[in-house]
């Protein structure tokens, strides 16, 4: 499994992302309180519709910061129903590109509605190139 892309999208920027980080705080909310079982049904609403609005069919992980901005990472698989969080998938390999000196993560924020559909045909084109890649295999 590979990252596709990883971007932040600031929740007062886009009318569309309302939504998206209601259920992405709500989320953390339910982990931070410790209902997890709320939490991971709410995880993976979110994710459902994420996929929904972009039209993307990728397996993605939405994160609410508590900067109030929301980060999309966005991987190669298809999604499965299951349940997947930061926790559990991301580990140091899947973020290498977006690595800071000091350990950390440095994932780019989406500035404008334009930035966002080039970002979406972006995964649109790979997913492309992934169909195209199996059909050949076979």
């Amino acid at each position: 499994m590979k990252v596709i892309t990883a971007f932040a999208l600031r929740n007062t920027e886009y009318d569309r992302n309302r939504s998206l980080f209601r259920m992405a705080m709500a989320t953390h909310d339910c982990y931070f309180d410790g209902d997890l079982e709320m939490g991971d049904k709410i995880n993976i609403r979110t994710a459902n519709y994420f996929r929904e609005i972009t039209g993307i069919p990728n397996l993605v992980i939405i994160k609410w910061t508590i900067e109030n901005n929301i980060n999309v990472i966005v991987f190669d698989d298809i999604a499965d129903g299951k349940n997947h969080c930061v926790h559990d998938i991301v580990g140091p390999n899947y973020l290498k590109k977006y690595a800071n000196k000091d350990g950390g993560y440095s994932i780019p924020f989406i500035d404008s509605d334009d930035a966002f559909d080039d970002v979406l045909t972006h995964i649109h084109n790979i997913n492309v190139l992934r169909k195209l890649e199996r059909a050949n295999e076979r």
